[in-house]
């Protein structure tokens, strides 16, 4: 095999020296900025370029997976004097994290692990009271949604085999379930409007 060409040398010598004034560009690029070029570059390339972006990214989730899946330690809604149940809570800054771990988990596929990460904020609506037109509601409503998304995502991933632990899968469907029954009842005692509708909808279909 002949030797490389200065040319040849001259270009690999380039490319290494653009790939590292990329890497500081990442580093220093501003978050929306770096937003726009990844949807761009992902819009205008060929398919195998989204597909190895996804590939890439479920690995690095699945590296943060036991902290992303940890339970929350903040609470996710306070009640305002800390007295009542009766009084409207609060979203918190808790809820706001952990909606948005949810999102990076089902937008790359990850749909069952974004149920995981949801089932505590569910779980955290027993005890409470809710007026129709207060934070919480619409809070819920949002959580709702993020749920039946999740639950498309769980659906491909389980069409694509890439669920790594069907057993495991199952459980936590099974206790997402069990947890909107819970606040259904509730809701239902308290004469509060359930807010998990299409959440409950999604789940009847999904199969693992």
């Amino acid at each position: 095999m002949p030797a490389p060409t200065p040319a040849a040398r001259s270009n690999t010598k380039t490319l290494g020296h653009v790939n590292l004034m990329l890497d500081t560009f990442i580093a220093n690029c501003p978050l929306d900025d770096l937003r726009s070029i990844t949807r761009a570059l992902l819009a205008t390339t060929v398919p195998s370029t989204s597909s190895a972006y996804h590939a890439v990214a479920r690995k690095q989730m699945r590296r943060n997976l036991p902290r992303s899946t940890a339970p929350p330690t903040a609470p996710l809604f306070l009640i305002p004097d800390h007295s009542s149940p009766t009084d409207d809570p609060i979203p918190t800054a808790a809820l706001s994290h952990v909606l948005t771990t949810a999102r990076m988990l089902f937008g790359i596929g990850m749909g069952v692990e974004a149920l995981g990460v949801l089932v505590p904020v569910v779980r955290a609506t027993l005890g409470l009271h809710w007026d129709e037109d207060g934070p919480m509601i619409d809070a819920l409503a949002i959580v709702d949604g993020d749920i039946a998304q999740a639950v498309q995502s769980s659906r491909e991933q389980v069409a694509s085999g890439l669920v790594e632990d069907a057993a495991a899968g199952r459980e936590t469907v099974d206790t997402m379930r069990r947890v909107l029954n819970d606040v259904r009842q509730q809701a239902a005692e308290w004469d509060c409007e359930w807010p998990f509708g299409r959440a409950a909808e999604s789940l009847e279909y999904l199969k693992l």
